[in-house]
């Protein structure tokens, strides 16, 4: 162990802190310190240590520096045809029952912000059936197969024969990335709940990777005498976890062309939605983004854009306020392709994100530290920095990416801020952007409120309809009260 204790502190010479402790641990934990410290990448450490100087001297590349401009593939999916869009949505079915869709969810966060320090995805919203966001994912899921395999048999309602598919389809495969704080509690969430229904065999768990946590001036951070500090390395690190965990090659071997990525937090999300998916394909987009259209200039979010003549997400943060502001002709933003977290990629894109670097950003952050007494600090203020990768950064790579843009409702409804603040995107608004989609669909379907008005929920089972379809034979011509919870 001398030895190897050696070694470590003549390579770790400029991080000497780091064996601060070496005098107060016992042989085990010695043992300890050096299994951690022989797992950090030096080389990385180095890079990390350049990008956060770059950022304190205000030398990393953003959009106020940037030529920015608009972009330019945008395509407009309510204003489609029914023609148009049945094509998209066969071609979607046809991509399922042939086994080339994958579904992957970004799991990685815990509900901190929702006062819970379980995996987001075991967060019940309040909805009637008291189910969780993953449990409504799974069962989506569940129904869009049914869906599929209704299509292929020539068994489905007319709206559904229509795609008139050729082979049975299999269930969708579902990779669902994790953090290490994370992943146990997500396996065990759904093996306690029989994965939902879902067959197991298709469900498939992976960690993103991690990366130490640094000081402004580039020092590791110790949480104890034994361990440095880290920290998830942002969803941008999906390209290299799916190739690190063989998720990638899992796909390959199975013949996935195409992959339906998608945050935890959006509770209506359309899984696997196959019109999106089934445009991206028609039109050999290797990465697409659903949007939807930002109406506010000062909305906080990020937008699709053109950054030095890349495709980028330019945060709202960064967007200078005259390009914000800028209006069509029609009234319209120019820059109004709102980024939600919700894209299709294909596997070679993938490929090509994995062989290529995905710039760093850094966020300061407060980070808790051992001092030289042993004593875990918690700091009131930003003491250090995480850094992290956006899987968006991967548009600069793509040679044919789109934004496909959608209503907001039935599509987007995110679970951020807790509840009963009067915040936006929290259970409270989710619940209640659920409600309204749902008696929307009912009364769509035929079917009627006696007190539409009385803001009582409404809840549809994801195992009754995907998303509309298959409604009437349940509603048509039926008077509900509510809350209602139809399954």
């Amino acid at each position: 162990m001398d030895s190897a204790l050696s070694s470590l502190k003549q390579q770790f010479s400029q991080q000497s802190h780091v064996f601060n402790g070496i005098g107060k641990i016992n042989a085990a934990q010695q043992h300890e310190l050096i299994a951690n410290l022989k797992a950090i990448d030096l080389k990385l450490v180095d890079q990390l240590c350049s990008v956060v100087k770059a950022d304190a001297k205000g030398e990393v590349s953003s959009s106020i520096s940037a030529k920015i401009e608009p972009f330019k593939n945008v395509t407009l999916a309510e204003k489609a045809d029914s023609q148009t869009r049945a094509n998209w949505k066969r071609k979607g079915l046809q991509m399922i029952a042939d086994g080339k869709v994958a579904a992957l969810l970004m799991a990685g966060g815990q509900g901190t912000r929702l006062g819970s320090d379980l995996p987001k995805g075991q967060y019940d919203i309040g909805l009637p059936s008291g189910k969780s966001m993953f449990q409504l994912q799974a069962e989506r899921l569940q129904t869009l197969h049914n869906i599929a395999t209704k299509a292929a048999e020539g068994s489905g309602t007319p709206s559904e024969n229509v795609y008139g598919l050729d082979v049975a389809p299999q269930f969708i495969p579902w990779y669902i990335m994790t953090s290490p704080a994370t992943n146990q509690p997500s396996i065990d969430f759904f093996e306690s709940h029989d994965y939902f229904g879902y067959p197991k065999e298709y469900v498939f768990f992976f960690e993103q990777g991690t990366l130490p946590c640094l000081t402004t001036d580039g020092k590791l951070i110790m949480e104890s005498f034994t361990t440095p500090s880290r920290s998830p390395n942002g969803n941008g690190g999906i390209y290299s976890a799916l190739g690190d965990s063989g998720m990638l090659d899992d796909m390959k071997t199975r013949g996935v062309s195409h992959v339906f990525i998608y945050s935890v937090d959006n509770v209506l999300v359309q899984v696997a939605d196959p019109e999106f998916i089934g445009y991206c394909a028609l039109n050999n987009v290797d990465f697409g983004n659903k949007v939807l259209e930002k109406v506010d200039p000062s909305e906080s979010v990020g937008v699709l854009a053109m950054k030095d003549g890349k495709a980028a997400v330019v945060e709202y943060s960064e967007m200078p306020g005259a390009l914000a502001q800028a209006k069509n002709p029609d009234g319209s933003l120019v820059y109004r392709a709102a980024n939600i977290a919700i894209h299709c990629v294909s596997v070679p894109f993938i490929d090509s994100a994995i062989a290529t670097s995905i710039p760093y950003h850094v966020a300061h952050k407060k980070i808790p530290y051992i001092d030289s007494n042993g004593t875990l600090i918690k700091p009131d203020k930003n003491n250090g920095v995480k850094l992290e990768m956006f899987i968006f950064d991967g548009l600069a790579l793509a040679k044919n990416p789109c934004a496909f843009m959608v209503k907001r409702q039935g599509n987007f409804s995110a679970v951020k801020n807790g509840p009963g603040k009067q915040l936006p995107d929290s259970p409270d608004t989710a619940r209640d952007d659920v409600s309204q989609y749902h008696m929307s669909l009912i009364q769509a379907a035929g079917g009627s409120f006696t007190n539409p008005n009385d803001h009582k929920l409404c809840e549809i089972s994801p195992l009754i309809s995907y998303n509309g379809e298959n409604l009437e034979p349940h509603v048509k011509g039926k008077v509900f009260t509510l809350p209602l919870h139809l399954k």
